[in-house]
């Protein structure tokens, strides 16, 4: 899955770093809370539901060329979670 990340500004023009909250509104539209870093204030933004949708990317219809083997992602997995300390009820069996 292909994603965008929004861009938000502040009327002084700093981006937003981190929303606080995100609405959506009765007219469809999505509004963006920030607190602006620079102004010291609280900052919101709208943005339209269908515009949000004209700037989504296009969706990825690529096939992998090799398919997948599941067997050796299981097993990798598995190893992981054993580095980290980790016991399933199924290694617990075998032992």
């Amino acid at each position: 899955m292909k994603s965008e990340p929004l861009s938000m500004y502040c009327e002084c023009g700093r981006p937003a770093s981190e929303f606080t909250q995100v609405d959506l509104t009765d007219d469809h539209q999505l509004m963006f809370r920030w607190w602006c870093d620079d102004c010291d204030k609280p900052v919101y933004s709208l943005k339209g539901l269908a515009e949000c949708w004209r700037e989504c990317p296009p969706r990825d219809e690529t096939v992998p060329s090799e398919p997948l083997d599941h067997s050796s992602m299981v097993s990798e997995d598995l190893m992981f979670l054993g580095t980290m300390g980790i016991r399933l009820p199924c290694d617990e069996e075998r032992d």
